[in-house]
């Protein structure tokens, strides 16, 4: 089943998604852009060793962007850069005055790079539990190294707990925490977090913006863990991965008003309150 979910996945990306968006990035973009991303959109091939990073200057951002050939990192500079799905949600933080924001599940760091070479000033809180991918996180954020703090861990219901990665062949972007319930990480390792204690790390509230991306770890977030941190923050970005993760989302959710609209796979929360 895994096989067979990885190869139409990968299908997918290779035979529809990236020519589309070549063909459509290419009507706009600068010859520089079209050059760099020709080899990475049309001549993808996850089956190959050749994952080396290389350096992608979008047209319009101040720095370079780090991706790696022929993963997911791929899609994900096409679904932040090219189809803006977090551009909802960076207006909502241009609409939150030096409110900062947390990134759960932070990938390779593109989501936050995209708020933040708008909002310069912004500080903000990243947690993703791969540790490859958190590797090319910190280079794509070292223009903002003294506005963020990067965390080696995963988002939960509880503070403090050991997990395993597992891949259900949905590539980088698709890595899923497995959580050890009752089993405390141990001390140096890479633990839980719960957004309560992500908020007390950044020491200011409001939180303009908390962008969730978790794999369908939202489901527990919002079924079992604590609550509370939803009266301290104004939006909430989240992919949700499934019919069981809405109805956590929306039960979780049962007593407080807001906005909501969709872009993409993201589903943005506006104006998070109690009712």
């Amino acid at each position: 089943v895994v096989n067979s979910r990885r190869e139409s996945h990968l299908n997918f990306l290779r035979d529809e998604y990236f020519p589309y968006h070549f063909r459509e990035i290419q009507k706009t973009c600068s010859r520089r852009l079209k050059e760099a991303l020709e080899p990475l959109l049309l001549e993808f091939d996850p089956s190959s060793p050749q994952k080396a990073a290389v350096d992608v200057q979008w047209d319009g951002i101040p720095y370079d962007l780090l991706v790696r050939r022929n993963t997911s990192d791929v899609a994900v500079l096409i679904q932040v850069f090219h189809e803006r799905q977090y551009a909802p949600a960076l207006k909502t933080l241009q609409e939150s005055p030096g409110a900062p924001f947390i990134d759960c599940g932070a990938n390779i760091g593109l989501a936050s790079r995209f708020f933040l070479d708008s909002l310069p000033d912004r500080k903000g809180v990243l947690i993703e539990p791969c540790p490859r991918n958190l590797a090319i996180c910190h280079r794509n954020l070292a223009p903002y190294a003294t506005s963020v703090e990067i965390l080696s861990g995963a988002v939960s219901h509880t503070d403090g707990l050991a997990f395993d990665l597992t891949d259900p062949g949905l590539l980088e972007w698709g890595l899923q925490c497995v959580i050890r319930d009752g089993a405390a990480a141990r001390k140096g390792s890479a633990r839980t977090y719960t957004i309560g204690t992500l908020i007390r790390l950044l020491d200011k509230t409001p939180v303009g913006l908390v962008k969730i991306d978790i794999e369908g770890g939202e489901k527990d977030l919002f079924a079992r863990g604590d609550s509370s941190w939803l009266s301290l923050v104004r939006n909430i970005a989240i992919e949700i991965h499934g019919d069981a993760c809405a109805s956590a989302v929306q039960e979780g959710l049962n007593g407080y008003s807001y906005g909501i609209e969709s872009i993409g796979e993201i589903t943005m929360f506006s104006d998070v309150r109690a009712s």
